[in-house]
């Protein structure tokens, strides 16, 4: 117990942490992140089809996190690209991945 609040430290921070992502749970570069935190890997319409808009519209947003080194194309052809979390960026995978923005 935390003697100023009342409650654990870590309960707090928590609690902290979820209204913070909860600010911003209809941005689609985090809902993109959180949805390749549960996934190894996903294709680009499957990411579209769970963020809720078009293939062409989410690839400006793909292009933007790989280019930040958030996210890595892992496969491309001309029907098919496949994208996963970049290991980098897999420090915050415990955070995100039991989020449901």
């Amino acid at each position: 117990m935390d003697a100023v609040g009342g409650e654990p430290e870590e309960t707090r921070e928590g609690k902290v942490f979820e209204v913070f992502l909860k600010m911003y749970a209809d941005d689609v570069d985090l809902l993109t992140v959180v949805f390749l935190c549960r996934r190894e890997v996903a294709s680009l319409r499957e990411i579209a089809r769970h963020v809720g808009m078009s293939h062409k519209n989410l690839a400006t947003h793909l292009d933007r996190l790989v280019s930040k080194g958030v996210v890595e194309l892992t496969y491309e052809k001309p029907n098919l690209k496949l994208y996963r979390l970049a290991s980098k960026a897999s420090v915050i995978k415990p955070l995100l991945v039991h989020l449901n923005p």
